[in-house]
C-alpha cells in the first residue's frame, strides 16, 4: 500500500499575480477547482485499496458539507483535498507515481507557477498497525516535477525546437491571463465549484460583490471614502490542538487515525464557514468580499467602517478557539500585494500579543488583534512602521503612543471611543471641530510636555491625553489608537451609520 501526499507551495504569489479583484478571484477558483475538481478526477482511474475500503464501509461518517464530504472522499481512496493538500492511499507504487506524473502535468496546465511536492510512503500494510509504524518502517519516495522551462512573462514563449525562447512581438496577452479572467468572470457568475464559491452561494452571498477594488470603496458610507480593510484572520495555537489529537491516537489503529485526522479538520473548517457567514450576513454583498477561505485561515477585504464588526463577530460566533487578526487599512489604488503583505505582518504581531503564560507554565490564548491606518512610507512591516512613528525615545524617558496589538475586546472599547469622539467634534460649537484632533496627533509625537500643554487649550477629556506608567520610566498614551480611526466614523448625509 501506498500513501501518497500532496502540497501547494508559493499560493499566494500564484493569486495576487494580476492585481485586479476579479482575476485574484479567477486565481483563488483555479486553484480551489484543482481540488475539489482535478485532483479526485485524476484519482478516479485508479483502484482503492481493499483494506481501506473494507474499513470505511464498516463505520459510520457523518461530516459532509456540499463539496466537502469526507465519505465520498474516502471512498475514492482520497484522504484529504481541501487546505492545499491531497492525501491519498494507492495500492501499488507504480500507480501512485504515474497519479503524481499526472497531477505535476496538469497543475502546469491550469495553475501555473503553483508549485506542487508529492512524497509517496510505501508499506506492506500487514507489518504495520499504526500510522506511525507506516511512516516508520515504510520506504518514501519524493516524486519530481518533470522539469520544464517556464518564462515568467506573457511575451515569451518557447520556440519550436523546444529549448531556446522567442520573443513574441505580439502584445496580446498570454493564453493563461485569459484563462484566468475568464475563471474570475465565471465566479461572479456562480458557474464555478471551488470551496469559497461553493459557500458564497449557499450563504447567498453571492450576487451583488463588489467588482473591484474602486466600486468597494464607493459602497462605503464614509464621505468620499478612498480606503478599504485588508483582514487576515487565522487560528491560535492549531498545531497543538492537532499535536494532542494526535497524541491521543497515536496507538490507534491506522485506518482509524487517518478518518479522525480528517474529522478533525473538517470540524475546523466547518467552524469557520459558520463563523463567517456569522459575521457577514447583516453586512450588504457590496461591502465587502471574502478572497481566501482556507483551513483555518481568512482574507478578506471590507468597506472600512465594518471591519472590526466582522472580526468580532467573527470571533464570537467561534466555539472552543481563539483567532488573531490583522487589518491594514490602506487607500484602494494602494498596491494589492504590498497591503496585503502589510496584513500579514500586522497579523503576525498580534499573533504574539496572543499567547499569555500562567505561573504553572502553561499557555492560554486569547483573541487578539493588530491594526494600522497606511500612509505609504516605505515599509509594510509594522515593527519598522511603529519604531518610526509610535516610539519616542529621550534620554530618561520612552514614550508609547500606541496600545496595539491588543485584545479583541480592547480594539472594540477603543472603535467605540473613537465613535464618541467623532460625534463629540462634529457637535463642537467652536471652529476648532474636528481640526484640534489633527493638532493633538501632531503634537503626540513631540513628546508629553506639548502634549498636555496644548491639551489645557483645546479642552481633550483628560481619559484622551492621560499618560500611563509602564514602569521603567517608560509612559503609554493611547490618543493615536482613538483619533487614527476617526475618520472611519463619518456618515454621509442620509445615510446609515453601519459603524454603530
Amino acid at each position: 500500500m501506498v500513501y501518497l501526499f500532496l502540497k501547494t507551495n508559493k499560493v499566494q504569489s500564484f493569486i495576487f499575480k494580476l492585481p485586479k479583484l476579479k482575476t485574484m478571484l479567477g486565481a483563488n477558483s483555479l486553484l480551489g477547482e484543482f481540488f475539489v475538481k482535478e485532483l479526485p478526477k485524476l484519482r478516479e482511474k485508479y483502484d482503492v485499496p481493499e483494506e481501506w475500503t473494507n474499513y470505511i464501509s464498516s463505520i459510520e461518517i457523518n461530516e459532509k458539507w456540499e463539496t466537502d464530504d469526507l465519505k465520498a472522499n474516502f471512498e475514492k481512496g482520497i484522504i484529504s483535498s481541501a487546505g492545499g493538500h491531497f492525501d491519498s492511499l494507492f495500492t501499488t507504487s507504480e500507480e501512485a507515481k504515474e497519479f503524481a506524473l499526472s497531477a505535476f502535468n496538469r497543475g502546469k496546465e491550469i495553475i501555473p507557477g503553483v508549485s506542487l511536492s508529492i512524497r509517496c510512503i510505501e508499506c506492506d500494510f500487514e507489518e504495520i498497525k499504526t500510522l506511525d509504524d507506516f511512516k516508520d518502517k515504510g520506504t518514501e519516495t519524493l516524486c519530481k516535477e518533470p522539469s520544464d522551462i517556464f518564462i515568467d512573462n506573457p511575451y515569451f514563449y518557447p520556440s519550436d525546437d523546444g529549448i531556446n525562447p522567442q520573443l513574441v512581438k505580439s502584445k496580446n496577452e498570454s493564453q493563461f491571463s485569459k484563462h484566468i479572467k475568464k475563471q474570475g468572470e465565471d465566479f461572479y457568475s456562480r458557474k464555478t465549484s471551488d470551496f469559497l464559491s461553493t459557500f458564497l452561494k449557499e450563504t447567498n452571498k453571492a450576487d451583488n460583490m463588489p467588482v473591484d477594488f474602486e466600486s468597494l470603496a464607493k459602497a462605503s458610507i464614509i464621505p468620499s471614502n478612498n480606503k478599504m480593510a485588508v483582514i487576515a484572520i487565522d487560528g491560535n495555537a492549531m498545531g497543538d490542538c492537532f499535536k494532542d489529537k494526535r497524541e491521543l491516537l497515536k496507538l490507534k489503529p491506522m485506518f482509524e487515525t487517518l478518518v479522525e485526522y480528517e474529522k478533525f479538520w473538517f470540524s475546523r473548517r466547518e467552524a469557520y464557514r459558520k463563523a463567517l457567514e456569522a459575521s457577514c450576513k447583516i453586512h450588504d454583498n457590496h461591502k465587502y468580499q471574502v478572497l481566501m477561505l482556507g483551513g483555518d485561515d481568512l482574507l478578506i477585504i471590507s468597506v472600512p467602517e465594518i471591519a472590526f464588526d466582522i472580526v468580532d463577530k467573527f470571533c464570537t460566533a467561534l466555539s472552543n478557539t481563539t483567532i488573531s487578526a490583522g487589518i491594514a487599512f490602506t487607500k484602494y489604488t494602494y498596491p494589492f500585494s504590498q497591503a496585503h503583505a502589510l496584513a500579514e505582518s500586522l497579523l503576525s504581531s498580534a499573533k504574539v500579543k496572543s499567547r499569555i503564560w500562567n505561573v504553572d507554565d502553561s499557555i492560554e490564548y486569547v483573541n487578539t488583534i493588530d491594526w494600522h491606518v497606511h500612509f505609504p512610507s516605505g515599509s509594510e512591516d509594522i515593527e519598522t512602521i511603529r519604531e518610526i512613528n509610535y516610539l519616542n525615545k529621550y534620554e530618561d524617558t520612552i514614550e508609547i503612543l500606541t496600545q496595539r496589538p491588543c485584545r479583541i475586546k480592547t480594539a472594540m472599547k477603543i472603535w467605540e471611543q473613537s465613535k464618541n469622539e467623532h460625534n463629540l467634534a462634529t457637535n463642537e460649537k467652536d471652529a476648532a471641530g474636528r481640526n484640534k484632533y489633527k493638532q493633538l496627533r501632531t503634537i503626540l509625537k513631540t513628546g508629553k510636555a506639548n502634549t498636555e500643554l496644548l491639551s489645557k487649550y483645546l479642552n481633550f477629556p483628560s481619559n484622551l491625553i492621560e499618560y500611563h506608567s509602564l514602569g521603567d520610566n517608560i509612559l503609554l498614551n493611547t490618543a493615536l489608537d482613538i483619533i487614527e480611526l476617526m475618520d472611519f466614523c463619518k456618515v454621509k448625509s442620509g445615510g446609515q451609520n453601519e459603524t454603530h
